[in-house]
């Protein structure tokens, strides 16, 4: 039963990266033809100022501000290529992690906080909502395990520990479609960040 849910679970997440990937490839190609219309009218412009260049002084004038304006036009482009990429890519992560967040129940694991059991949904949840503003999350594993502690030796809590952070990263990869950075913190904490 559990493994059938793990797959739905999957399905679900193919499902949501699959819709996600062919709109942001729909956007692209969007933005890909209009460039592409833009690169034709430059070089027809191009090849009016080249015969234009070859009749008088009169057009000389002319083709230099024609020349500016085209330069003007180019620049214009690339930073609306540059920034429909970006914006793109902010749409796409958020989409994904408003699915992760909507579903983050998915693939939750039971894991032990100072020897009382607790489901990780509600701390992946909080997590993914930190992505969402850009920001990493503490992740406070001392003393978090997947299984109880109650007479380990600190080196078999630690590795308890260890345990804990790599199931929590591989569900919110699960979820996200990312594997988040975790990373030791230069005061001994451990952050966690969406990539």
């Amino acid at each position: 039963n559990n493994s059938k849910l793990s797959a739905a679970a999957e399905e679900l997440v193919k499902a949501a990266c699959s819709h996600v990937e062919t709109t942001s490839l729909a956007l692209q190609k969007k933005t890909a033809d209009g460039i592409v219309n833009v690169s034709q009218s430059n070089s027809a412009i191009q090849k009016s100022l080249d015969e234009m260049k070859k009749n008088s002084d009169k057009d000389s004038i002319l083709l230099s501000q024609t020349v500016e304006k085209l330069t003007t036009l180019n620049q214009l482009v690339d930073k609306l290529t540059d920034e429909t990429i970006k914006s793109n890519a902010a749409q796409l992560k958020n989409q994904m992690l408003q699915w992760a967040i909507s579903n983050c129940g998915i693939n939750s694991f039971k894991y032990y906080d100072r020897d009382i059991e607790t489901d990780s949904a509600q701390l992946v949840k909080s997590i993914l909502l930190r992505f969402r503003l850009d920001n990493g999350s503490y992740v406070i594993s001392s003393g978090r395990c997947l299984s109880r502690t109650y007479g380990m030796t600190p080196a078999q809590k630690e590795t308890e520990e260890k345990k804990f952070r790599d199931a929590l990263v591989s569900q919110i990869s699960d979820l996200a479609g990312v594997i988040p950075r975790l990373v030791l913190e230069k005061d001994n904490r451990y952050a966690i960040y969406y990539s």
